[in-house]
């Protein structure tokens, strides 16, 4: 789905619910979240049992909590997953003042995605966490993944929040989208670890900065590059959309 088609069933699912006085529901959204929140299970479920996926709706733990974990060893990385925290003006201005007013609202996607990764990330360091997948002393990545795509994400969104929010909350911080989460996958589905791309990439100061796609493409050149879950389903779709092609099942 473009962004486009998604702010445009947002906005008349948003209308819908003023005009019946449920100010701040969106059922679209809320829907759409769950469905994303799936296909990034999916994705990230394509590893081997050495790098282990967490959905955390399933771990016993009475404080804040993020989606997924990501486990390999001793290092952990914390997703949670948010369809949008800055409005597509913002995205498209690239404002400096509306983007640092939408991180800083207590209320807003950002702050709270940001308290969830946080307030899990004290616990594991704490050890009041019964599982002991989370036991010992751990490394932590925290990410928050969104749906659309914002190039600055990881170079000039996290320099102003980490203005807002101060380095020690920011430094291991990191911005997924849609075409982060598939370059994981396709990592994963080729046997190669993830959490160790993604560690190494938050280790260096210029490569922070890039997109997670960008630097996966960087570091993976001339490595298999096949993805099982988007070949399939883009074949289901095609077949669907066109009728069965022999022809193009060969090419894929």
């Amino acid at each position: 789905m473009s962004s486009g088609i998604f702010y445009i069933l947002a906005d008349y699912e948003r209308k819908q619910s003023e005009a019946v006085g449920t100010l701040g529901k969106n059922l679209f959204r809320d829907a759409f979240g769950d469905i994303y929140k799936h296909y990034v299970g999916l994705q990230l479920k394509q590893g081997s049992e050495t790098e282990a996926l967490i959905d955390l709706d399933t771990l016993q733990h009475n404080g804040l909590k993020p989606d997924f974990a990501l486990i390999t060893g001793n290092r952990i990385v914390l997703l949670e997953i948010k369809v949008s925290f800055l409005t597509s003006l913002s995205k498209v201005l690239g404002d400096e003042v509306k983007i640092k007013k939408e991180i800083s609202r207590t209320d807003g996607q950002f702050a709270k995605a940001l308290n969830q990764l946080n307030t899990f990330e004290e616990a594991i360091n704490a050890g009041t966490i019964a599982d002991r997948r989370f036991s010992g002393k751990k490394e932590i990545i925290k990410i928050i993944v969104s749906y659309e795509d914002f190039y600055l994400a990881n170079s000039y969104l996290l320099n102003l929040a980490t203005a807002e929010f101060g380095e020690k909350l920011i430094s291991n911080l990191q911005i997924m989208t849609l075409m982060d989460i598939d370059a994981c996958g396709t990592v994963l589905a080729n046997g190669g670890k993830v959490v160790d791309y993604l560690f190494n990439k938050v280790s260096d100061p210029e490569f922070k900065a890039w997109s997670v796609d960008a630097f996966i493409r960087n570091s993976n050149k001339g490595l298999p590059n096949k993805n099982p879950l988007l070949d399939e389903n883009f074949k289901e779709f095609f077949n669907e959309l066109t009728g069965k092609s022999l022809y193009f099942e060969k090419l894929i």
